[in-house]
């Protein structure tokens, strides 16, 4: 890769290194810069405590609950925020069982 950008500008192949390596720093993302929380962390306690007292409950029944708490709130919970909040509390989905019929 570095001789090929040398051959494009030019230049000797020791300098695009020496330029690559001054500038690999500034590549990584900055603290705080992660996308926005739609939940705050005291929303999220009550999700997984939702979950923990009864493990079958839908996402869409927790997120309207979450939703109806909240006092004026511009954003909808969906549904998928609710896994995710679930799977960062390393709690995993539960399937009512299927009785045949």
């Amino acid at each position: 890769m570095l001789r090929y950008i040398a051959n494009m500008v030019r230049i000797s192949q020791s300098i695009v290194s020496r330029i690559c390596a001054r500038y690999e720093g500034e590549c990584q993302r900055r603290s705080g810069q992660d996308r926005r929380h739609i939940t705050t962390p005291r929303e999220n306690r009550i999700i997984v405590r939702h979950v923990r007292a009864k493990p079958f409950i839908n996402a869409n029944v927790i997120a309207s609950r979450i939703q109806n708490s909240r006092q004026q709130s511009v954003h909808q919970i969906s549904e998928q925020t609710i896994r995710n909040c679930l799977r960062d509390a390393h709690l995993r989905s539960y399937r009512s069982l299927q009785i045949p019929t």
